[in-house]
C-alpha cells in the first residue's frame, strides 16, 4: 500500500528541526505565552475595567429590555450584523456586565491569554519554544490591547482575534471542519475575518496533497454563505455604516494611497504603544528600532547559517506579512477616525514575521525588540485617576486613556444616582449639567439610564431643554465638577428653578428679586457637595448685593463663590471691583489677571484691568 505523500524540504545548512514540544500543560514556553498577558494587566491598574460605556448600552438595552431575541438584525447596532459579538455576547454576559463589570474584564483577559496559547501551539511544531513564545506574546505587549480587556464592546475585536487564531491553529493541524467552524464564528464577530479565510490555506505545515485546496474551498463556502446572509440581514434590518464611509464622506480629496499610508503608519505606531500623533519618545524609539534592524541586516549579510535559517522560515514570514497587511489595510476605510485597538489582530502577523526574521538573524534580536516594547508599554499613558474636564488629543477617536476617563465618569454617575435613587420612578427624567468635554457619547443616548434601572421609560434631559422649559418634570439634575471630589453631585430641580428665576431677575435688573431667588436656590439645595451649583447661586446673590450697593455682603458672596468653585466666571470681576473701591488696587489687578488666565475672552474683565493699570480713579 503506497504511503501518503507529504511535502518535504531538503535540509538547509545551519538549520535543525526544533526538539519535540512537551505536553502543553508542562511546557514552560507555553506558560510564558499565557503569562504575557500579565504586564498588560499591570498597565490596566486603576482603570474601571469592564464598566459599560457608549455602544455597550445600545446592545445591553436590546438584549435585556426590548424582548427582541432575533439574531437577524443589528442587535442594537444600526450599522453591523455581528450576532455572536452583539446578540449572543450581551444576552449571555449582560447581567454580569451590569452587576460585576470587573468579572467580564477578567474573562476578556483570560481569552487574550488563550489567544497567545493558540498562537504558540500553531507555531511550536516548526519553531523553537522560545521563539514561538516571543511571537505568541507579541500582540499583548501593546498598550492598545488594554482596550480588549477593559471594554465589553471590544469583544467584537477580541472575538475576531480568538476565532481567527483558532481557525489558523486548526488549519495548521489539518482539521478543515473545525477550522471552518472557527472561521464562521470569527465572521459572526466582525466582517474583517474574511482576511482569516484568505490566510487559512497559506499556513505552513506538512499538508497532504489537496488539503490546502480543501481548506481553501471550505473557507470560501463559509464566506459565501455568511456573505449572502449578511446582505439579506443588512437590507431587511436597514443597516447603514456610520460617518458616511460607504460613500467616502470625511475623506474627500484624500487619495486612496494616502489613506492606506495613514492606516499602516498608525497601525505600526500602535503596535509600538505610540499614539498616532508624534510623541516625545519618537527619537529614541526610532534609534532603538533602527539599531535592531541594522543588526539583523548585518547578521544576515555575514552569516550563511543565518541566511539558511531565514530561508527555512520564509513560509511563516510570508504568512505573517500577509496577515499584517490584510488586517492593517482596511483601517483606511475608517479614515480619519482612528481606534488603536484595531491593530491588535494585525500585530499577530507582524509578530510572527518580525520574530521569524530576527530569530533567523540572531537569537538576541527578538529579545531586544521585546525589551523595547516592554519599555514603550510601561511609559504609555496610565488610566486617569479622575474625570478630567478635557482629554489629551493623541490622534485617536478612542484610546485606552479616553476610554478609562469615560468609564470612570459612568461609574461615578451610576453610583451617585444609585445612592440617592435606588429605584427610579417610571417615566422619570434626569437632567445632565456641565458634562466634561467629549463625554456625552458615553451615555448612549437614553440607554445608559434605561439599562442601569432596567426601565426603558427613563430618559436623560439636556440642561438646555430644562432651562428652556423649567416646568419640565425632572427627578434630579446631576452635575459634573472637576475642581474637587466628588466629581458628580446631584442638584434639586426646584433649586435650579429658583436659580433660573434669579438669572432672569438679573437680566431685567430686578436686583432685590435676584437676591431673593438666589437665596432660595441655596436653601432648596440639599446635597451640599454640589459646590459648582452653590457657587452659581452665590454669584446670583453677589449680583444683587453689588447693584444694591451692599459691598460688604457682596464681597462675602464673591469670596464664597470662589471658595466653592475657583473657576466661577463672575466672582473675580466683582471681587476686583470691591477691592479697588477699598483702595486695594494691586490685589484687584491680581484678581483680574487670574480671571483672564482662566477666561481670556472676558472683555469686561480685560477692560477693567486696563482701566486699573492706567491709574485712573
Amino acid at each position: 500500500m503506497p504511503r501518503p505523500v507529504t511535502e518535504r524540504r531538503a535540509p538547509q545548512p545551519g538549520v535543525s528541526a526544533p526538539p519535540a514540544a512537551p505536553p502543553t500543560w508542562r511546557d514552560p514556553w507555553a506558560w510564558a505565552s499565557v503569562l504575557a498577558v500579565v504586564p498588560l494587566l499591570v498597565r490596566c491598574i486603576g482603570a474601571p475595567l469592564g464598566e459599560p460605556v457608549a455602544e455597550d448600552f445600545d446592545f445591553l438595552r436590546a438584549a435585556l429590555l426590548t424582548g427582541n431575541h432575533s439574531l437577524l438584525d443589528g442587535g442594537g447596532s444600526t450599522a453591523f450584523w455581528r450576532p455572536l459579538a452583539h446578540q449572543a455576547y450581551y444576552r449571555t454576559l449582560g447581567p454580569l456586565i451590569i452587576a460585576h463589570p470587573g468579572a467580564v474584564a477578567a474573562i476578556h483577559a483570560a481569552l487574550l491569554a488563550l489567544c497567545a496559547l493558540l498562537i504558540y501551539r500553531t507555531l511550536r511544531p516548526s519553531w523553537p519554544g522560545r521563539a514561538a513564545a516571543l511571537a505568541a506574546g507579541f500582540p499583548l505587549f501593546a498598550e492598545s490591547a488594554r482596550q480588549l480587556v477593559a471594554w465589553p464592546t471590544q469583544f467584537v475585536d477580541l472575538g475576531l482575534l480568538l476565532f481567527s487564531v483558532l481557525a489558523v491553529h486548526e488549519a495548521s493541524r489539518r482539521r478543515p471542519w473545525t477550522a471552518c467552524a472557527a472561521l464562521a464564528a470569527a465572521l459572526l464577530c466582525k466582517e474583517l475575518a474574511v482576511a482569516t479565510a484568505l490566510l487559512m490555506p497559506l499556513v505552513p505545515g506538512p499538508h497532504r496533497r489537496g488539503e490546502r485546496i480543501r481548506i481553501a474551498l471550505g473557507a470560501a463556502c463559509v464566506v459565501a454563505v455568511w456573505g449572502a446572509i449578511y446582505l439579506v440581514v443588512r437590507g431587511h434590518a436597514h443597516l447603514e455604516l456610520p460617518h458616511g464611509i460607504e460613500h467616502g464622506k470625511g475623506a474627500e480629496g484624500i487619495s486612496w494611497l494616502a489613506r492606506e499610508g495613514w492606516a499602516f503608519a498608525a497601525t505600526l505606531r500602535a503596535v509600538m504603544s505610540q499614539p498616532r500623533l508624534p510623541s516625545p519618545h519618537d527619537l529614541w524609539l526610532s534609534v532603538a528600532l533602527g539599531a535592531i534592524a541594522a543588526g539583523a541586516v548585518i547578521a544576515l549579510a555575514i552569516s550563511a547559517a543565518a541566511r539558511a535559517r531565514l530561508r527555512a522560515a520564509r513560509g511563516w514570514i510570508v504568512v505573517g506579512v500577509a496577515w499584517f497587511v490584510l488586517y492593517a489595510a482596511p483601517s483606511a476605510l475608517m479614515y480619519p477616525f482612528w481606534a488603536p485597538s484595531r491593530n491588535v489582530i494585525g500585530a499577530v502577523g507582524l509578530g510572527i514575521a518580525a520574530t521569524a526574521t530576527l530569530e533567523a538573524a540572531h537569537p538576541a534580536l527578538p529579545l531586544a525588540l521585546l525589551a523595547v516594547r516592554v519599555v514603550t508599554l510601561a511609559i504609555s499613558p496610565s488610566a486617569p485617576a479622575r474625570v478630567s474636564p478635557e482629554v489629551a488629543d493623541r490622534g485617536a477617536f478612542i484610546d485606552f486613556e479616553r476610554l478609562s476617563r469615560l468609564q470612570l465618569l459612568m461609574r461615578q454617575v451610576r453610583a451617585r444616582l444609585a445612592e440617592s435613587y435606588p429605584r427610579m420612578p417610571g417615566g422619570a427624567q434626569v437632567c445632565q449639567f456641565n458634562l466634561p468635554l467629549m463625554s456625552e457619547y458615553a451615555f448612549g443616548g437614553d440607554h445608559a439610564l434605561s439599562v442601569w434601572y432596567r426601565d426603558s421609560t427613563l430618559h436623560w434631559v439636556r440642561y438646555d431643554a430644562f432651562r428652556a422649559h423649567p416646568e419640565m418634570n425632572v427627578t434630579t439634575v446631576f452635575q459634573y465638577q472637576s475642581h474637587r471630589p466628588p466629581a458628580i453631585a446631584l442638584v434639586d430641580p426646584d433649586a435650579f428653578r429658583a436659580y433660573h428665576l434669579s438669572k432672569a431677575a438679573i437680566g431685567r435688573r430686578a436686583w432685590q428679586d435676584a437676591l431673593m431667588f438666589g437665596t432660595r436656590a441655596d436653601s432648596l439645595q440639599r446635597d451640599r457637595t454640589a459646590q459648582v451649583f452653590l457657587a452659581m447661586a452665590a454669584a446670583c446673590r453677589l449680583n444683587g448685593y453689588a447693584f444694591l450697593d451692599r459691598r460688604e455682603e457682596g464681597e462675602r458672596e464673591a469670596r464664597l463663590a470662589l471658595a466653592l468653585w475657583p473657576e466661577e466666571p463672575n466672582a473675580r470681576y466683582f471681587l476686583a471691583a470691591f477691592l479697588d473701591m477699598r483702595g486695594e488696587r494691586a490685589l484687584a489687578i491680581a484678581q483680574l489677571d487670574s480671571q483672564l488666565v482662566i477666561y481670556p475672552e472676558d472683555r469686561e474683565s480685560a477692560a477693567l484691568l486696563e482701566h486699573l493699570k492706567s491709574g485712573a480713579p
